[in-house]
């Protein structure tokens, strides 16, 4: 994340504090009147944006005097500026040794050190800095973005939040917060939404299933959109779990926004943790849920499933969907050649890609050779899931295809059918018509070169969470 001060504009507001601060340090201080004038007018000149006059009037206070951190700060943030990275570590540095908890030398640096990459060395200048300024707007922003670089997304915008309060017209903290929102929101929210076929035949089986006085559950509540639907379907009390922290207040402000916050609960936690008679006043008559992946499990849809039918539901219960079906087909998909770019050999990157890796395809848009006819990889009921597979265990089963054409096989892809009740199936197939997920390729340990009508025997391992193929 670069935050630096890439044009004269940028720096303004951080020099303006600075200017101030360094006015009131120094005025303390006898026949100091000189350097207060020269840092001024460094200040100035910087404003102008003629960087190598402000640097070398700030170089003449330095000169001048020894001891003032406000001089070495200022020749260290122009150094900075101007991409001299070794000169304004080595300003500041001198600025925080004269002056340990001096705020513009820690703010300064700790910008320095966000633009070099390492957000842990920017945060011990910002813990100082906040020990001793803890209502300073400027200290909350950077800490805040240096929390982000580390992924600390939630501690990140109390920070942003903070500085917002202390200061609500310091610029780019609303921005910074529709950044941190937007990330803590995955994008497949947005297609999976506008999804028109998964959508109406969650509703149809929902306005089928639920009945006056029921109690509903909504597993990976997401927006609140199937809670909002069985609600609407008569349900007497629905029970929603969003274990995203934005996600779940974005539900709430949507089941707000469409008048069902009475029929409908939100919880910002994973199911695993729901307790009869602790957030459900008794157990649930409809667990409704869509906690897949592109291969079905990766978003733990068993262990949450397999929870909520033992603990959770009441006898009688139903779960929509009710069972799912995972397709495979075996195949060559091209993987770009990395032996020869330019002449160059860049083949040590393969490794990291495959074989045994996996990625997200969609089959009718990228080329590929099927080599053999679709085949049933594994079949979940809902209500009877097996016990818990653990990632050091893993369930084996076998399959036997026939190629149905000449070829390199190099992959399987995997994409699943979900039964929402007995009339109604949606899948994520390439043909199919719920099309937000797509499919998931996983690659073969080793390639292998088949022969039409060949007989391979396909070895699938899993545990609650993955699939593994080899032949």
């Amino acid at each position: 994340m670069v935050i630096g001060f890439e044009s004269t504009e940028a720096a303004l507001p951080f020099f303006n504090g600075w200017v101030l601060m360094s006015v009131c340090y120094l005025a303390g201080k006898p026949n100091m009147k000189k350097v207060i004038s020269k840092l001024l007018q460094a200040r100035e000149l910087q404003a102008k944006g003629d960087l190598k006059a402000a640097a070398d009037l700030f170089e003449t206070c330095m000169l001048e005097n020894h001891d003032e951190p406000a001089a070495f700060t200022g020749w260290a943030e122009i150094c900075a500026s101007r991409g001299l990275v070794e000169e304004g570590l080595r300003g500041f540095d001198e600025a925080l040794r004269l002056e340990g908890t001096y705020l513009p030398a820690l703010l300064g640096r700790a910008r320095l050190l966000l633009d070099l990459g390492e957000p842990e060395a920017a945060m011990e200048d910002l813990e100082v800095a906040e020990n001793t300024n803890p209502d300073d707007a400027d200290v909350m922003v950077l800490k805040g973005y240096a929390l982000l670089d580390l992924h600390w997304n939630k501690d990140a915008a109390a920070c942003f939040r903070r500085a917002m309060a202390l200061n609500p017209n310091l610029p780019g903290i609303e921005e910074a917060l529709a950044r941190l929102g937007s990330e803590s929101i995955p994008l497949w929210h947005f297609t999976m939404l506008v999804d028109h076929a998964r959508n109406q035949a969650y509703r149809e089986v929902i306005e089928r299933a639920v009945k006056p006085g029921m109690h509903v559950l909504d597993i990976g509540a997401g927006t609140g959109l199937l809670s909002m639907m069985a609600a609407k379907a008569g349900a007497e009390l629905v029970t929603c779990v969003e274990m995203g922290k934005e996600m779940a207040s974005v539900a709430q402000r949507v089941i707000a926004l469409n008048g069902y916050e009475d029929q409908i609960r939100m919880f910002n936690l994973h199911s695993g943790w729901l307790r009869v008679g602790e957030h459900l006043p008794r157990k649930v008559d409809i667990v409704v849920s869509e906690i897949v992946d592109a291969a079905l499990l990766g978003e733990g849809v068993l262990p949450s499933l397999r929870h909520a039918w033992s603990s959770l539901a009441a006898p009688g219960a139903r779960m929509i969907p009710a069972s799912a079906t995972v397709h495979g087909m075996l195949l060559n998909l091209p993987v770009a050649s990395l032996k020869d770019v330019e002449g160059f050999d860049l083949s040590v990157l393969e490794s990291y890609h495959y074989p045994g890796g996996s990625r997200n395809v969609r089959l009718n848009q990228e080329k590929h050779q099927a080599l053999s006819e679709p085949f049933v990889v594994g079949e979940f009921d809902f209500t009877d899931i097996p016990p818990a597979v653990h990632d050091e265990q893993r369930i084996h089963t076998t399959a036997v295809l026939k190629a149905s054409s000449q070829g390199c096989a190099n992959a399987v892809v995997v994409w699943f059918t979900l039964h929402l009740d007995s009339i109604t199936s949606v899948g994520s197939g390439p043909n199919d018509s719920m099309d937000h997920w797509g499919q998931l390729c996983y690659f073969l340990p080793q390639e292998i070169h088949v022969e039409q009508g060949q007989e391979i025997t396909l070895h699938i391992s899993r545990n609650d969470t993955r699939w593994w193929f080899r032949v």
